[in-house]
């Protein structure tokens, strides 16, 4: 579009001001090319003005042209809240820990100390991810981000099973008293007792 444009007005402006005998009389009659000039200005400037407006709907057209997915579709604003309902609130963050959490706790068992922190990282981010979508329950979780998850990860540092297992206990109350602050305490966790992982530790 910018290019054809551009040769119209380029074509224009050749035959409206360049024309060879414009030149040759700017030599011989001065006078009068200027005159001849001067009528041709005003329709040379309606030309460019006329290419700039063209220009100006182009790029207005191709910015309002946006791609539209089979069920992501309309305008921006409505293909974010589509995306955002599609992540939903908390529940798949609460999902993905208490899959994280089973994990941490027979990483703890094995001693596979760095299975055991990978677990504790994603729990970390996973929550983190969730309280951005659910402001509001970052202060029922307060104690377990702070003290809870801490006191684990400091327990694998040290490779001590004895105090993993005796920080899983406490990091196990403090979910359970984050699910009671939030009215949901028929959510009641406890440690695993049957494996269902097929990760182990490398032998």
């Amino acid at each position: 579009m910018k290019s054809f444009l551009y040769l119209c007005l380029q074509n224009a402006v050749k035959k409206l001001w360049c024309r060879p005998y414009i030149t040759a009389n700017l030599l011989t009659n001065p006078q009068n090319t200027m005159t001849c000039l001067s009528f041709r200005l005003p329709l040379l400037l309606q030309l460019i003005c006329f290419a700039n407006l063209c220009l100006l709907v182009s790029c207005q057209n191709n910015q309002t042209t946006l791609p539209q997915g089979e069920w992501i579709t309309g305008n921006p604003e409505t293909q974010i809240q589509t995306i955002e309902r599609q992540f939903r609130g908390f529940d798949h963050a609460m999902v993905e820990t208490g899959y994280r959490y089973q994990e941490l706790h027979w990483a703890g068992e094995d001693q596979n100390w760095d299975y055991a922190q990978y677990q504790i990282e994603k729990i970390n981010l996973t929550l983190k991810q969730g309280f951005e979508r659910r402001p509001l329950r970052q202060a029922s979780a307060e104690t377990f981000m702070t003290i809870g998850l801490p006191a684990v990860e400091k327990a694998i540092a040290a490779k001590d099973t004895a105090v993993f297992r005796e920080e899983m206990r406490n990091l196990t109350l403090q979910c359970n008293a984050c699910h009671a602050m939030e009215k949901v305490a028929f959510f009641h966790v406890a440690l695993p007792e049957k494996r269902i992982s097929p990760i182990r530790k490398p032998q």
